[in-house]
């Protein structure tokens, strides 16, 4: 049961972390005059999405690395 959950709540995260940087992405594009269309914005979606991944990566790296220090 507990896996269970600790996976939901990581597709939660991932969802959060895919509409927000999409959100952040049109925000952008309608700001700076890119067409929303365009490989320009597509492009710039893809960007805030690797930032999030980098993020979630560097946080995953440090937990596994915090939970090797300290075991409970």
């Amino acid at each position: 049961m507990k896996k269970v959950s600790i996976f939901i709540g990581w597709i939660i995260g991932v969802v959060i972390m895919l509409v927000s940087s999409k959100l952040a992405a049109n925000y952008y594009a309608i700001h700076a005059n890119i067409d929303p269309l365009s490989k320009s914005a597509s492009l710039l979606t893809l960007l805030f999405m690797l930032f999030f991944f980098l993020g979630s990566s560097v946080t995953g790296v440090y937990m596994f690395i915090f939970r090797k220090q300290h075991p409970r």
